[in-house]
């Protein structure tokens, strides 16, 4: 099945692009859709086995470990992540930033997550070659322009989102 999921809604105004979500087997889920009962919820940044500890108790169905993304003051090292990774009773998704397939690979045979949620530029060509390899589910992030932002190209978006699952992405995440 294709999961799509859509994080960062403040108001309806920005659920226009709801309209490019159209795939077969999909479920939009998230703040815009609460109506849904297969609600999925990941909590990011997690920085601590503590934390991870708390989101766990408080329902949540995923921590994210943001790693080699500096620009994040939640930021974390394949070495701090480590004990997160092993210590989580929740599935761990790993999110990464332009890393190469090479640094991909290193990062899901070290920390072995349940997913990596790829933040950058990456290519289908890129996930074709990581489904190969792989032994997690890959999901990629779509990043959405602000709000109000004019002659926003619908179609494209929804032509990547189409390549990425063509070349065989397992998730969509819709960010703000």
């Amino acid at each position: 099945m294709f999961l799509l999921t859509i994080s960062g809604l403040l108001d309806s105004l920005q659920c226009f692009p709801l309209e490019f979500c159209q795939f077969h087997n999909s479920i939009p889920t998230g703040a815009a859709l609460l109506s849904q009962e297969d609600i999925r919820i990941k909590v990011c940044g997690i920085t601590t086995v503590e934390d991870a500890n708390l989101v766990a108790q408080a329902g949540a169905d995923y921590i994210g470990v943001i790693i080699g993304a500096d620009f994040s003051p939640r930021c974390l090292s394949v070495e701090q992540a480590r004990p997160i990774c092993e210590q989580s009773t929740l599935p761990v998704v790993t999110l990464l930033f332009n890393y190469e397939a090479e640094q991909i690979q290193r990062t899901i045979t070290e920390l072995h997550p349940y997913a990596v949620q790829l933040l950058g530029q990456e290519t289908p060509l890129l996930v074709k070659e990581l489904k190969k390899m792989a032994d997690c589910e890959l999901w990629k992030s779509i990043h959405l322009p602000p709000h109000g932002v004019e002659g926003v190209n619908i179609d494209a978006y929804r032509d990547r989102m189409h390549s990425l699952v063509d070349a065989g992405i397992d998730a969509i995440v819709i960010d703000t």
